[in-house]
């Protein structure tokens, strides 16, 4: 019964979540179609997210990206930051166990004693039978014949890619900005700066650093996001970078160039 049990708070968890990154989607004005089209997703996947289907790092991604969106369009999102991510964090620790479990009680009919779990080992006293017949090699030919259409694919793959690279004209341009400003009064010493997933979300970073001194691939930047203050030289900035991996940190904390207005120095382009 304890098994049951668990399995039906690990769904409630998982709808939770569904609904919450529902009422988010619909926050930003826009279908689940247009809203994966505005957000970088397929629509397939944002589907899966919110049915519940899915509980992964990219789903609470795709909630923070639709937040940013909502707001930047002055829309108000009916959520709370905090309890939001407590939602995502025990929905996403349910659907690890319900893929451990497949969905259902890994022993028996919800009972986890010894007894419901049969012993598939045969006993010292017990008759063996003969070995199973081996099977035919058709599946072994196979097997062979799906490796080798593999790697002749990833050989075209390569040289198509490899001929591809001298005429492909979009690839992103990227501004390399050293990370600068990070000692700390208080330690005593440089702290790096966390990357973030969102820049209004102060929490919303995996607590990965770049360390002082360390070059980060910027791709756009943004002007008027969430502030930071450095709380040992006073300065403060809203202007965030975003890297070519997708993530945010604080232009702070950069050596690219200070200028006032709304226009990126260096002819940065406006995320």
């Amino acid at each position: 019964m304890h098994t049951s049990r668990f399995i039906d708070d690990d769904h409630a968890a998982i709808q939770r979540w569904a609904e919450a990154l529902g009422s988010i989607i619909a926050a930003t004005g826009r279908s689940n179609r247009q809203a994966a089209r505005d957000l970088g997703f397929s629509k397939s996947v944002v589907n899966r997210y919110i049915n519940g289907e899915r509980v992964t790092e990219d789903a609470w991604v795709l909630a923070t990206k639709a937040i940013d969106l909502a707001q930047k369009e002055g829309r108000e999102v009916p959520v709370d930051l905090q309890e939001l991510e407590s939602t995502y964090k025990k929905a996403e620790a349910a659907h690890r166990r319900r893929l451990r479990t497949n969905g259902k009680p890994p022993t028996g009919e919800g009972d986890t004693s010894e007894q419901a779990a049969p012993d598939v080992r045969p006993s010292d006293d017990e008759p063996l039978g003969d070995p199973p017949p081996r099977q035919t090699s058709f599946r072994r030919h196979r097997v062979a014949y799906s490796i080798g259409a593999g790697i002749l694919a990833l050989g075209l793959v390569y040289g198509v890619v490899s001929h591809a690279a001298d005429w492909w004209p979009f690839e992103p341009r990227v501004w390399y900005a050293k990370v600068v400003g990070t000692y700390s009064a208080e330690h005593k010493r440089p702290l790096g700066v966390f990357r973030f997933r969102s820049p209004d979300i102060p929490k919303d970073t995996d607590r990965v650093f770049y360390d002082e001194g360390s070059a980060v691939p910027i791709v756009c930047q943004d002007r008027r996001r969430r502030e930071v203050t450095d709380p040992t030289t006073k300065q403060s900035s809203t202007v965030w970078n975003r890297t070519s991996d997708g993530w945010w940190i604080p232009d702070l904390y950069t050596d690219l160039p200070k200028v006032p207005g709304d226009t990126p120095p260096l002819s940065i382009p406006t995320c």
